[in-house]
């Protein structure tokens, strides 16, 4: 038989308990609130970091692709228009056999610029010859003999 306290006279104040069960709810409720937050700035932090990581791969590879571009033109440096062609062909990843067929197209491009500075070299001999200027026209003879071409 179940004895009820009311009738014993008893009484238990239960007040205290609940304003203590709503205080450890609210502190509950606040830590988790807190890790919530924690977890988010976390989050936060390792996406900065990742985006603090890309760029320095980006600076890297970007400083990497001006070096070798510096280190390109040191190598076409002094090379006829038949040589860097060649190069640059091996450059871009080509096979062999498109490599010499730029070279064979530059070497043509470098004949055809011979062929100009030779017939600008006569215009300027055939000018000196009329107007009688014997060291203008030795000048522009001396210069076809270097290019290879007959003054004769």
């Amino acid at each position: 038989m179940a004895i009820d306290l009311a009738t014993l006279g008893f009484g238990v104040e239960t007040a205290d308990l609940e304003r203590a069960a709503k205080i450890l709810d609210s502190v509950t409720e606040s830590a988790g609130r807190a890790g919530k937050a924690a977890k988010g700035m976390a989050s936060d932090a390792t996406s900065g970091m990742d985006g603090f990581t890309s760029s320095s791969q980006k600076a890297s590879h970007a400083a990497q692709q001006y070096l070798q571009s510096l280190q390109k033109q040191y190598d076409m440096l002094g090379k006829n228009r038949m040589e860097t062609a060649a190069l640059q062909a091996a450059y871009m990843g080509f096979n062999s056999e498109v490599q010499k067929q730029a070279a064979a197209i530059g070497a043509q491009i470098d004949a055809w610029h011979r062929n100009e500075e030779a017939a600008k070299a006569a215009a300027k001999a055939q000018d000196a010859a009329f107007r009688g200027s014997k060291p203008g026209a030795d000048e522009a003879a001396g210069f076809m003999a270097k290019l290879g071409l007959n003054t004769a």
